[in-house]
């Protein structure tokens, strides 16, 4: 009887997947070199890692809450060579060359070759990933320990092969695979889910023994972690901080945690945005703009069944792929739950994707096989995905090249738009021409600190006070509190006595108001403050309990108190302010921008109207950059 297609090409592959391997990680390579980009990314994430690893070997300093292996495995790199950003970018191609070898070692015997080759070529070719390979972020990093914490789990519990372990002499392989578990953890976050998805194996096939032993091992190698961080970096915090992850809002915690109904519509968010879009387009699916891709939920719908369906197929068929499964799916939802909507980036669904081409295309070859006249469609769905793969990384390369070249040759600044051309040397200029012992605020500033060598402070987000403690706010004893709308302006006169200061839609007097400000007066003051007021025609009252009230009840209302700005600025000794232009969409000038800092300033300003002494220098006619010196 003729071998059946699927037959005939698994013999194929298996019989030159060695050389098939190579030659994919060798394209994956020259791929690489084409998309390097020696500059930093925009988001500033990937700044911050190398930032925190220079802070590690220079003050050995615990790096932070977020991913804190990364900056550790980068830090004896610059120990021994310095901030080399050139060097530090090639380790990402060096970790998704070696995930692409262990990905084939990891499954090479467990699933057919036709599957493990047609995944190996789709994520080798994919210019996402491509990009990542030249940027400082962990994922690369955590695509490789996954990947070889799947190898091990597949070797030591999975495998035909695979020892008996449920023998106290054996707990070092237990040992093994929470310690690559705690690395995923300290790479991010999410590396949790891969305990939780190995438990889970093993209550699926009634393994009790093994799952008790697993757990009981997390739970010893992440508490003896804990403390031994703690007992050589006292003042760093929890190991593994969830809490971030929790509240509506990471800029704005005052807008309290979220709530069940929250986390739903989160979940929901995500699941749209991460399936629907961002998969879709690794998958060559969809366009390859984000600014363009609608989410559907439809195609989400679609994903989520074929997640389902691919691990039913595999449930009984195949135990590699049935693992796989059940860590993409809880990885999947420990991201729609635990990350805000806000913070959608495709790089948080991409160190999932050749999970998710493994489950998908093992489950369509399972259910495939019985039906010999349909083989065919397997390797035309791959040919489908493979062209729009191609067509988005040429496309990038197109446009990369270019500015590649310009870099490589003259302009290592090419490539950025306007306002940040004019933020980097606006960092510049600062680093080079203020004193060392200055203290420069910047927006990004692991971004100003690579850049301008030396170290800048980080005004992140604009603090806002609780709406709740107005309620029972009062004023003091021979004082009164006077509420004014500053929609269109302030009187300078009553700067000084200014407590908070709230935007948002508000009533005053029956009026509708856009900003209003809080000052506390004393009552002889206060009988020459009225009659200002009334000959400027402005609104106000001194019946404060119902307005406060009302703030207090809504948090779209965002309340600020000048005061406590002004003192985070001088506690820090912060002596300048970066001011740039930075846009909102980062694809066209809209005149919108990132404006953190100019609001900073501005309410700061409301009352203490001469804390800038001068403007130092300016950068750029278009989307300037400017540095300002402060006063106390």
């Amino acid at each position: 009887m003729k071998q059946s297609l699927f037959a005939r090409m698994d013999a194929f592959f298996g019989r030159y997947f060695g050389y098939s391997i190579i030659g994919l990680i060798a394209v994956n390579l020259v791929l690489a070199f084409f998309f390097f980009d020696a500059k930093v990314s925009l988001s500033g994430d990937d700044a911050d890692y190398v930032v925190y690893a220079y802070n590690f070997v220079e003050n050995f300093s615990w790096p932070g809450f977020r991913g804190p292996l990364y900056p550790i495995m980068l830090s004896p790199f610059i120990a021994l060579f310095g901030v080399r950003l050139v060097l530090l970018k090639s380790l990402s191609a060096i970790c998704i060359a070696c995930m692409l070898w262990f990905l084939y070692k990891a499954f090479r015997r467990y699933v057919p070759a036709t599957v493990l080759f047609f995944t190996l070529a789709l994520v080798s070719v994919n210019g996402y990933l491509l990009f990542y390979e030249s940027q400082t972020f962990s994922e690369p990093l955590f695509m490789f320990l996954q990947t070889v914490f799947i190898l091990l789990f597949i070797k030591y519990f999975i495998a035909p092969t695979a020892p008996p372990l449920a023998k106290r002499k054996q707990i070092k392989y237990y040992l093994a695979v929470v310690l690559l578990a705690l690395s995923l953890t300290l790479t991010r976050t999410v590396g949790y889910v891969v305990i939780a998805a190995a438990i889970m194996y093993f209550l699926i096939h009634k393994q009790w023994r093994k799952s008790l032993y697993l757990l009981l091992s997390a739970v010893v190698c992440f508490g003896g972690f804990s403390v031994l961080k703690h007992l050589i970096w006292p003042g760093s915090g929890s190991s593994y901080a969830l809490s971030a992850y929790l509240v509506k809002d990471m800029y704005n915690p005052t807008k309290g945690m979220e709530t069940l109904s929250g986390f739903v519509a989160r979940f929901v968010q995500n699941a749209e945005g991460y399936l629907s879009r961002d998969l879709a387009k690794f998958m060559g699916l969809r366009a390859e703009d984000t600014a363009t891709v609608d989410v559907s939920m439809l195609l989400t719908v679609i994903f989520v069944a074929a997640f389902f369906v691919a691990i039913l197929v595999t449930w009984k068929k195949n135990k590699v792929l049935l693992f796989t499964g059940l860590y993409t799916l809880l990885l999947c939802g420990a991201h729609f739950v635990l990350l805000q909507a806000n913070w959608q980036q495709e790089r948080f669904m991409l160190v999932l994707y050749p999970a998710v081409l493994l489950l998908f295309l093992g489950g369509l070859y399972y259910m495939l096989t019985p039906y010999r006249r349909w083989h065919f469609l397997l390797p035309l769905c791959v040919a489908v995905s493979l062209c729009g793969t191609l067509a988005h990384t040429f496309v990038k390369l197109e446009r990369h090249i270019p500015v590649l070249q310009r870099n490589l040759r003259s302009d290592p600044l090419y490539g950025y738009t306007p306002d940040w051309r004019n933020f980097i040397l606006m960092s510049k200029w600062a680093a080079d021409n203020l004193p060392r012992s200055a203290v420069i605020a910047s927006r990004k500033p692991s971004i100003s600190c690579i850049h301008g060598g030396r170290d800048f402070v980080g005004i992140s987000s604009v603090p806002a006070i609780n709406n709740d403690e107005l309620e029972n706010l009062t004023p003091q004893p021979s004082k009164k509190f006077l509420l004014v709308d500053i929609s269109t302006g302030w009187l300078p006169v009553l700067s000084p006595y200014m407590q908070y200061v709230a935007f948002g839609k508000q009533s005053l007097n029956g009026k509708e108001v856009s900003a209003m400000a809080t000052y506390e007066i004393d009552d002889a003051e206060m009988s020459q403050v009225l009659p200002v007021l009334e000959e400027n025609k402005l609104n106000f009252t001194l019946d404060y309990i119902p307005v406060f009230a009302h703030i207090a009840a809504h948090n779209n209302i965002l309340c600020y108190s000048p005061g406590n700005l002004y003192n985070n600025l001088r506690e820090q000794n912060i002596q300048y302010m970066l001011m740039a232009s930075l846009r909102t969409d980062p694809a066209k000038n809209t005149g919108s921008i990132i404006n953190t800092l100019q609001r900073y300033m501005y309410i700061v300003s409301l009352k203490y109207p001469n804390i800038v002494k001068r403007h130092c220098h300016s950068i750029g006619d278009s989307e300037p950059a400017t540095l300002l010196e402060l006063q106390y």
